[in-house]
C-alpha cells in the first residue's frame, strides 16, 4: 500500500533516517564528489508497505538571482531504489514536493540540480533548465557547481535573469 510521509527532517526517527539514507545512497553513489552539502529542512518518503522506496528532500533558502534576493524551495536527493523504479514512485514524491512548495512554503520557485539524462523527466512536470552552473559556498571558499539548474514556477512566473548564487551550501 502506497504511503507518502512529509516531515521536518529533524523529526525523522532513526529508522526513517536510515530508510531515507538507504534510498538516497543506493541511487547516488555514482555521483558523489568532493562537495559539502546542506542538511535538508524537510524529507518526503514514499513507502510501499513497510519499504521506503523513494525519497526527496526540500531545503528552504533565500538565494540571489541577478544580485536580487529570491526565496526558493530547493529540491534535492530525489531518488528511487533501483528495484522499485518505473512504477511511479519518483512521480509521487515530486508531485508531493511541488504541492508542498506551492501550498505550504508558498515560494515562487522550486530549484534543483539535474544530470542531462534526467531533464526530460522533470520537464514533464513543468520544470525547466534555467542555468548551466550555480555559485555555491564550500568550506573556506565559493565554487561553481556545474550541473543543469532546473526550476519549477509555483505561480506560472518566468524565472528571473542573472547569475544564481545559492548563498550557502548546495543541496
Amino acid at each position: 500500500m502506497l504511503r507518502i510521509d512529509l516531515k521536518p527532517t529533524r523529526e525523522l526517527s532513526k529508522f526513517e533516517k536510515a530508510r531515507r539514507d538507504c534510498v538516497i545512497q543506493s541511487s547516488f553513489y555514482i555521483y558523489w564528489n568532493d562537495f559539502v552539502y546542506a542538511e535538508p529542512d524537510w524529507t518526503i518518503l514514499v513507502w510501499e508497505g513497510e519499504e521506503a522506496v523513494s525519497a526527496i528532500e526540500i531545503f528552504e533558502r533565500t538565494i540571489q538571482v541577478g544580485g536580487k534576493p529570491l526565496r526558493v524551495g530547493g529540491v534535492g536527493n530525489h531518488a528511487t531504489k533501483t528495484e522499485w523504479r518505473k512504477r511511479g514512485y519518483a512521480t509521487h514524491a515530486l508531485l508531493a514536493a511541488q504541492d508542498f512548495l506551492r501550498d505550504t512554503l508558498r515560494v515562487e520557485f522550486g530549484l534543483g540540480f539535474c544530470k542531462d539524462n534526467l531533464v526530460p523527466f522533470y520537464e514533464k512536470f513543468g520544470w525547466q533548465v534555467v542555468a548551466e552552473r550555480v555559485l555555491v559556498e564550500q568550506p573556506g571558499r565559493s565554487r561553481y557547481l556545474e550541473d543543469k539548474i532546473i526550476a519549477f514556477s509555483t505561480r506560472g512566473l518566468p524565472w528571473p535573469p542573472g547569475e544564481i548564487d545559492l548563498r550557502g551550501l548546495p543541496w
